[in-house]
């Protein structure tokens, strides 16, 4: 019988690979339908911040589930079947192309910046340097839905294998003949004399509809004829045993010659003294330009161009993923009144009472009145002895709590005492959280938006 993993109680329970898969599925579920609404939204030229956070909650909810599941996934008969199912997969590949499928998802795999993520302050710095040298950067659009890789053998299309998680090795090139056919991709008269070669990039169609956006999942769906001949191909990387480019710009131009799209672009030029706020609100700028393509196309992939490159190769990478409008998206603030415990199935566990800023709690006692968790517990000696539960003495408490997407969050669930320890925690002080009510993901965070976990990794 599965069971949970017990742990030392000052960090809680590890859940069982069955209480993360279903979490899991739930939550790619949740994914289909959110990416549904902002595909729309972006296609009629509006969306929300809210939505926007709620995508990247989501997003890293899903990145920490997939990590949980991967460590845990022989620990059960289902996981132990998806593993074999993806080696299956990759056994029905024809000779060589496991490389190039391979290879392929490394290329699609990207780090994503933002002000949470732990190499934040080092990239940014290193960034900031190449300012002062006036670089140029190679900005894309990056999407993140419909990854596919295009086989070639000696410059002739052999067959598309889907890229996506949980889909790798999947056959989709129904979806792509008829483009490739139209465009003349079919054969490459250049590659001719390469015996294996790939083309990965993404397919896409402007096409909104109840069934069909640009971002959902078309190896899932039963699409028409008529919506197939509406998809469209945009390359974005080259893949051939033995050869790398020095530069993103110059893989661009080699997939362009061969005859594809690739995705909207502009370049920019660092200027000397810039700092990262000015350079994002410049991206900003950008993605209105960069408009063609919706599909999630808040994303942007940044490149260095120039002969710096290497520098940033040294680091680690020299493209990231960016999202500029989540960049004007702060974390939200609110006042931390007291620290309740309760009860739950995974054991006894924290949460912060929150209000907003001007609020603070009334607490009385036999009587006796105090303003203030401090107020309180210094006038409350009798009562040291005693398990409280705090909330029973607030005289205020339709004071308390703040409003989140139409909904009353009131207490803000915390992992494990850690969060306490690592935030700095403390009555009658500021806290700061994520929070996405449709998703019943609400994560505490510094001022800058790091969780926990992120800041435990720095």
């Amino acid at each position: 019988m599965q069971t949970k993993i017990e742990v030392s109680p000052f960090l809680g329970v590890v859940p069982s690979a069955v209480e993360i898969g279903t979490r899991l599925k739930e939550l790619l579920n949740k994914r289909e339908e959110l990416v549904n609404t902002l595909d729309k939204e972006l296609a009629s030229g509006t969306y929300s911040q809210y939505r926007v956070v709620s995508y990247y909650l989501l997003e890293k909810e899903l990145q920490s589930l997939r990590e949980q599941l991967l460590l845990r996934a022989e620990d059960t008969p289902l996981g132990r079947d998806y593993l074999q199912y993806q080696d299956v997969l990759k056994v029905r590949l024809p000779k060589g192309d496991t490389y190039l499928v391979e290879e392929s998802q490394k290329m699609a795999q990207l780090p994503y910046l933002t002000k949470a993520e732990p190499f934040y302050d080092d990239y940014v710095k290193l960034l900031e340097l190449a300012a002062n040298d006036n670089v140029e950067l190679y900005v894309e659009v990056f999407l993140s839905s419909n990854k596919v890789s295009l086989v070639y053998e000696h410059g002739l299309f052999q067959r598309a294998i889907s890229l996506e998680e949980g889909r790798e090795g999947v056959d989709c090139t129904r979806l792509i003949l008829p483009y490739l056919e139209r465009r003349g991709l079919t054969t490459l008269v250049s590659l001719a004399q390469i015996p294996k070669s790939a083309v990965c990039g993404y397919l896409y169609t402007s096409i909104v509809e109840d069934e069909i956006t640009p971002s959902r999942s078309y190896t899932k769906l039963d699409l028409t004829p008529q919506l197939i001949s509406t998809i469209r191909f945009y390359a974005s990387d080259y893949i051939e045993f033995g050869m790398n480019f020095a530069k993103r710009d110059d893989e661009c131009k080699f997939v362009q010659d061969l005859g594809f799209d690739t995705l909207p672009y502009i370049r920019y030029n660092l200027e000397s003294g810039q700092t990262i706020s000015s350079i994002i609100e410049d991206w900003v700028s950008l993605l209105e330009d960069l408009a063609d393509v919706s599909a999630l196309s808040t994303n942007l992939r940044v490149s260095i161009a120039s002969h710096h490159s290497h520098r940033f190769k040294e680091f680690g990478f020299d493209s990231v993923v960016i999202n500029p409008i989540l960049w004007s998206v702060n974390p939200q603030k609110a006042k931390l009144q007291y620290i309740h415990w309760k009860q739950t199935l995974e054991g006894l566990k924290p949460f912060a009472v929150v209000s907003y800023l001007d609020v603070t709690s009334h607490f009385k006692v036999d009587g006796q009145s105090s303003i203030g968790f401090y107020d309180f517990a210094t006038n409350q000696s009798q009562l040291v002895d005693r398990a409280l539960d705090l909330g029973s003495y607030v005289e205020n408490t339709e004071d308390l709590g703040v409003e989140v997407a139409g909904h009353k969050l009131v207490e803000l669930p915390l992992e494990s005492p850690l969060d306490i320890l690592v935030l700095g925690l403390k009555p009658e002080s500021p806290v700061y959280f994520w929070s996405s009510p449709d998703l019943n993901i609400v994560t505490v965070c510094d001022s800058l938006g790091r969780t926990v976990d992120q800041l435990l990794r720095k």
